[in-house]
């Protein structure tokens, strides 16, 4: 459906297939995430001076956000000339609940083992053992990973988003994606911070992939490295600023009541405008192929789990607890080293450790899963109905 309507209002989609350079994207998004939540569990502290709590929280913004929109960017360029397949929301959704299930498992065996001190406890912890396990079996329904929960509505409302993209040339793209980003600043300069949240965050990032995908050739820009860098250097100084009034709690951020709304992002637009200018960059460059082209189908799945693995809502404070046992405490340019090369080694771990986890038993359950009749009967219907196919 999609890449007829778009062929009639003359935007021809560019195919695209296996790209290296997206794919080492991928893992650079998600070790941008992990990063930004090392440096959250392990270097924020009220206690801290307050320079480096400001620098603290620029990078956890600039890294964590940037990290998750090239991820949903990448999300948009392939999505915005497919079919709406429920299969894919049934694979997603069965990795997370693997995930969610393992570790909630593992977490109460150790507590029973009472491997862990009672400091470390989540506040959760209080609530009725059916909440937990309700929780744990339904992590989507209940966000236990917002970020799986906003990439599997992203999922559903493809097929919508398409329908509008494919009626719009690219000046009025561009000025629904513009429209709906003012929103975020909404949040800063009102005291009421209610209509910016984590969908239309990510819908925002799908249609800015999906211009890129389809507008992206027709445009030539002199000096484009230049230009690419200027703005990166300048999102990340006004992020910078920004950061520094809302950790000093300055007189602009008590006005409007900074430290009270959610935040989502700090100032969104400029992981935003950072993220396209490395998306952009990445597509633009020639794809070349290589050894680990085999790999491919493997490291998506992998990055999405080491996200799964070091994030679980049930796990993350022990996880997190562990890891600060396993560093030694020093200051100075040897923390620096010692922190980097840690964080470094548990990403490999974790990507390692989330390739297992999905062929020993996520592979196997979706297998299993996929090839029900049932499932492949509801798919069809669904499929029909959602990309509204009137057959």
């Amino acid at each position: 459906m999609t890449n007829k309507v778009v062929k009639d209002m003359g935007v021809e989609v560019k195919k695209v297939g296996r790209n290296m350079n997206i794919e080492m994207l991928r893992v650079f998004s998600l070790f941008l995430i992990f990063f930004c939540h090392y440096l959250h569990y392990n270097f924020c502290s009220k206690n801290a001076a307050n320079f480096s709590r400001i620098l603290v929280y620029w990078a956890d913004k600039i890294t964590g956000q940037t990290g998750v929109c090239c991820f949903l960017l990448i999300t948009g360029y392939f999505m915005v000339d497919k079919s709406f397949r429920l299969a894919r929301v049934i694979k997603t959704d069965i990795q997370v609940i693997v995930y969610s299930l393992l570790l909630c498992i593992i977490y109460y065996l150790l507590m029973f083992m009472q491997a862990f001190p009672t400091s470390i406890i989540p506040h959760w912890k209080g609530l009725p053992e059916i909440t937990t396990i309700f929780q744990s079996v339904f992590p989507v329904w209940n966000s236990v990973y917002w970020f799986a929960t906003a990439y599997i509505f992203l999922l559903f409302v493809s097929p919508v988003l398409n329908l509008l993209i494919s009626h719009l040339n690219a000046c009025q793209h561009m000025i629904v994606i513009l429209g709906l980003a003012s929103v975020s600043i909404w949040q800063l300069l009102s005291k009421f911070s209610v209509y910016w949240n984590e969908l239309l965050y990510v819908v925002i990032i799908y249609m800015i992939g999906a211009w890129i995908r389809l507008y992206s050739d027709r445009i030539w820009i002199s000096h484009i490295g230049l230009k690419i860098g200027c703005v990166i250097g300048s999102a990340a100084l006004l992020l910078l600023l920004f950061s520094a009034e809302y950790v000093s709690n300055g007189l602009v951020a008590q006005w409007f009541k900074w430290s009270k709304h959610s935040m989502l992002g700090g100032v969104p637009v400029l992981p935003m405008a950072v993220a396209t200018c490395i998306f952009y960059a990445v597509v633009q460059r020639p794809s070349r192929s290589c050894g680990m082209q085999r790999l491919a189908p493997l490291i998506a799945p992998a990055m999405f789990g080491v996200y799964l693995l070091h994030n679980n809502w049930a796990f993350v404070i022990a996880f997190w607890y562990a890891v600060n046992l396993c560093i030694p405490s020093v200051t100075g340019p040897v923390m620096i080293v010692i922190n980097g090369v840690a964080i470094i080694v548990l990403f490999l771990v974790l990507t390692v450790l989330s390739l297992v986890i999905n062929v020993v038993l996520v592979a196997p359950i979706t297998g299993l899963v996929m090839r029900s009749s049932l499932v492949q009967q509801a798919s069809r219907i669904v499929d029909r109905v959602w990309n509204f196919d009137a057959r």
